[in-house]
């Protein structure tokens, strides 16, 4: 694999590909392939008339593609799995049939499949006064918090499925206020993790540490972040893992409702993941 080291190669590598591609899940903004090629994490390699693309993850690389045929070879040239997601309402274009019969012919796995929550009734949120402060507090993370909170949610999600911020993202996430922590006294109990988008938040993680599970602190960090949220949008989306029943009916508690949006995530090599 080569790695882009300029946006003006990227165009110069990526365009015949974008003219005459079979299939492709590149939907890259302008403004983000720039970032991602300034912080050295795009890669790309030509095989066989497809050009295949490579996000580097914590751990694993994000799969993209173009393909100029209607078949995908890939071999296992790198030590790290690759993960390729796919995202549809209600059910799966015929396009999208055809890319997953690629990718499952082509040794790639379903590792999960996920559905996509969202409330938009928040003013019950901005007028809760419920608190439960005299027990643990909640506060937005500060700089010293980074490595515990990256080290709940790697102990809460698997990170071939869950995007888990790098140690170099921490800093950013923690300076725009997009990461909440409870606390007791100087210990971090749970996290929760969200984007904010004009008038939407996504939260992308949210978790508890295992020993402090069962005590209403999920709950109550939860309600807090969507208090928080509740001045700046008016409606919040998550995503859940349809097999997560735990996480579904607290979801619902708080008054989340599920919408027409589903996501299926493959991992190359079978073996991953397991």
């Amino acid at each position: 694999m080569k790695r882009f080291d300029s946006y003006e190669k990227y165009c110069l590598i990526v365009e015949p590909y974008c003219r005459s591609s079979v299939y492709s899940n590149v939907f890259f903004m302008k403004e983000q392939l720039i970032r991602m090629i300034e912080q050295g994490v795009l890669y790309y390699k030509e095989a066989d008339g497809n050009l295949l693309l490579f996000e580097t993850a914590d751990g694993f690389y994000r799969f993209y593609y173009y393909l100029t045929r209607d078949h995908l070879t890939l071999e296992p040239a790198h030590k790290w799995p690759a993960v390729v997601e796919f995202v549809y309402n209600g059910e799966m274009s015929e396009k999208q049939k055809k890319e997953t019969e690629l990718l499952t012919n082509s040794g790639f796995r379903l590792v999960r499949k996920s559905r996509r929550m969202k409330i938009d009734d928040l003013d019950r949120y901005r007028l809760d006064n419920e608190s439960r402060q005299d027990v643990f507090k909640v506060r937005p993370a500060g700089c010293g918090d980074a490595d515990r909170v990256r080290q709940i949610l790697k102990d809460s999600f698997n990170p071939l499925v869950a995007r888990i911020p790098s140690s170099e993202e921490m800093p950013g996430l923690i300076r725009q206020n997009r990461i909440f922590v409870a606390v007791r006294g100087d210990d971090i109990l749970g996290v929760t993790h969200f984007e904010l988008k004009r008038k939407t938040a996504i939260v992308w993680q949210f978790a508890v540490d295992e020993a402090e599970r069962g005590k209403g602190i999920g709950s109550a960090l939860y309600k807090e972040t969507l208090r928080h949220l509740g001045t700046q949008v008016e409606t919040v989306f998550t995503w859940v893992g349809v097999e997560n029943v735990g996480a579904i009916r607290l979801y619902q508690r708080l008054g989340y409702q599920f919408d027409l949006k589903h996501s299926d995530e493959y991992v190359y090599p079978v073996s991953a993941g397991e």
